[in-house]
């Protein structure tokens, strides 16, 4: 079974993702609204966002969640559940949200 929800209340997390960087750390190339030079490529960025929504891809049984960034509100990435963490008690209060709507449908 396949679904999505949207959150009432967006989860903090922390999140991974692979590319190029501005002179301020942020998220840089297409990436970016401004005209600002790369600085660097990272392999492995950590940037703090918020959980908007959460679905469920049957073929593998892969939870995705819609990161927004926390910085830049407009930067929206769509990632799997091996790069995204969230802790426990955020968690918690997700997968209650995410049962309560899945009963009520």
């Amino acid at each position: 079974m396949n679904w999505k929800i949207k959150l009432d209340t967006p989860i903090a997390c922390t999140y991974m993702y692979r590319g190029p960087l501005d002179d301020y750390g942020r998220p840089g190339g297409f990436n970016s609204l401004a005209d600002l030079p790369i600085s660097s490529v990272q392999h492995s960025v950590k940037r703090q966002g918020f959980i908007e929504e959460v679905s469920l891809d049957n073929n593998d049984d892969t939870l995705i969640y819609k990161v927004s960034d926390e910085d830049i509100t407009s930067y929206v990435r769509v990632l799997d559940e091996t790069q995204v963490q969230i802790d426990a008690a955020a968690k918690m209060i997700m997968d209650f949200e995410i049962g309560f709507k899945l009963a009520q449908n």
